[in-house]
């Protein structure tokens, strides 16, 4: 019998993360059997104990990754260096709204299901301290550069705005989850006018 190797390892972890993924958000995280991930994911129930132990074990990873990984991925993927800091904002919102278009709106209530199980678990609401603050060193670091660039007022407190703007994302998620898709591009294009308005005031 062949050797099981890493790829193939990280790839069914990664298979059973989105089936998780997909059945947490369609039927809420207290409802969802292993049976059932392992079912979505084509994996025996012995094989799905094999990568994670418990339930608590998937949920964490879960919540790891609506927290983290998504978030920090989706931004960067958006600063390309030969880009300025406002095309790279401007980037993953259109990112953003791609991922809504192609996928509904699983990323928002993964977001939504982590934020109020973290109003239920002390450790989990370190998780989503320690993560939303990655997020916002990114988003910081592109406001920064884009002070240093003069798109940006430097007047401006690049980590209230990094705030702000992810803020904004995630309820515009909210609200594009029961909107026409008139009213959401018109709310992405009053984001767009936001970015342009943080530019230095003239004289």
């Amino acid at each position: 019998m062949g050797r099981v190797t890493q790829a193939h390892i990280d790839a069914r972890r990664q298979a059973i993360l989105d089936a998780t993924a997909t059945l947490f958000v369609r039927k809420g995280v207290s409802a969802v059997t292993m049976q059932e991930i392992a079912d979505e994911a084509g994996v025996s129930a012995g094989a799905i104990y094999r990568y994670y132990p418990s339930k608590d074990d998937l949920t964490r990873e879960f919540f790891r990754h609506c927290i983290v990984e998504g978030p920090v991925q989706l931004i960067s993927a958006a600063m390309p260096p030969t880009a300025s800091a406002r095309e790279q904002l401007h980037n993953a919102a259109r990112m953003l709204r791609q991922i809504w278009d192609e996928e509904g709106f699983f990323v928002i209530i993964g977001d939504l299901e982590t934020i109020l199980a973290a109003t239920r678990d002390p450790e989990l609401a370190t998780m989503l301290r320690d993560g939303q603050e990655q997020v916002f060193d990114l988003l910081e670091s592109i406001v920064q550069r884009g002070q240093e660039l003069g798109e940006f007022d430097p007047a401006l407190n690049a980590r209230a705005v990094g705030r702000i703007l992810y803020i904004q994302a995630i309820g515009v998620g909210m609200l594009a989850m029961h909107s026409t898709s008139e009213a959401v591009d018109g709310m992405f294009e009053v984001l767009d006018e936001i970015l342009i308005r943080l530019a230095p005031a003239r004289a």
